[in-house]
């Protein structure tokens, strides 16, 4: 008797469990696949929640919506929305809007915006390696994207980088990172920035349209390849550091730019003219003493 008691017990216990795990499938710590939005059962109503939730490797489906917080990814995961126009991350201008601070993650099929205004504020931050950005808009933040020093190893394709208020892509001290097929435009400064030691960059099959000072903006950076862009009504399409810095450019198009390429003088020829300038004026000088 007690057996046939305990027994049916367990198997209650069991059918209770498992409808209360059917009910939130997406709940438990752990889980490889969450959703955020929607109607269904144990959907997420916020992006960081279910950052918080799903395991590192794992995805974070995100439904049409606007989604107003901030998103910090400190686990490489895949965070992807349902389309640029219908998936909306902002900011409600604070801060940063997402931040990349762990190695290998996806970000795609969305929009990032509403950023603060304040330098670094940014649409998407990067402080890590490996980021995989794609088929992503980012528009009204300060800086559409910043990689931010020592991170390397990003890609940024097929994106849409335009209308924000300072740079569409700014890097500071980062390396070794990938520019390839996006529509870069509409931003007051430039629209992609090299700076402080970025080397071994390479921006590729880009548009670059209408940026306020310049497409790309390289400064004392090496080793750049530019190659097979369209600069169409920018102030400056292409500043370039001095030749010793290595960039190699090649079958780029210039359409319609006040100045189509602007290369910085040698330091070094600049001091070497200047002190003979300096040499001859004196030379002149003593020549007419005497």
């Amino acid at each position: 008797m007690m057996k046939s008691v305990f027994q049916t017990f367990l198997v209650g216990s069991l059918v209770l469990l498992s409808l209360g795990l059917a009910s939130h499938p997406l709940a438990a710590s752990g889980t490889s696949v969450v959703f955020v939005g929607g109607t269904g059962p144990g959907n997420f109503s916020s992006i960081r929640a279910a950052v918080a939730t799903v395991s590192s490797g794992g995805l974070v489906m995100i439904y049409p919506g606007v989604f107003h917080e901030q998103i910090m990814l400190n686990k490489s995961v895949e965070l992807r929305g349902s389309g640029q126009n219908v998936t909306v991350i902002n900011g409600s201008r604070q801060g940063n809007v997402v931040t990349v601070a762990a190695d290998g993650v996806t970000i795609r099929n969305l929009t990032i915006q509403g950023s603060g205004l304040q330098f670094p504020d940014t649409g998407l931050l990067v402080r890590a390696n490996g980021t995989h950005v794609l088929d992503v808009t980012s528009t009204e933040n300060f800086y559409g994207a910043i990689l931010w020093w020592g991170s390397s190893g990003a890609v940024f394709e097929r994106d849409h980088i335009f209308a924000n208020h300072r740079c569409g892509i700014y890097l500071p001290h980062s390396s070794g990172n990938r520019i390839q097929g996006n529509v870069i435009a509409d931003n007051p400064v430039n629209g992609c920035g090299l700076y402080e030691d970025s080397n071994h960059n390479t921006i590729v099959n880009n548009t670059f349209a209408r940026n306020g000072y310049c497409g790309v903006n390289i400064r004392d950076s090496s080793d750049t390849r530019l190659s097979g862009n369209r600069f169409e009504a920018n102030t400056i399409a292409m500043h370039l550091p001095p030749p010793m810095f290595g960039t190699v450019i090649g079958q780029n198009e210039f359409v319609g730019n006040s100045q189509d390429v602007q290369e910085e003088f040698d330091a070094f020829v600049v001091s070497g003219l200047a002190f003979a300038g300096f040499v001859l004026l004196a030379l002149v000088w003593f020549w007419r003493r005497v």
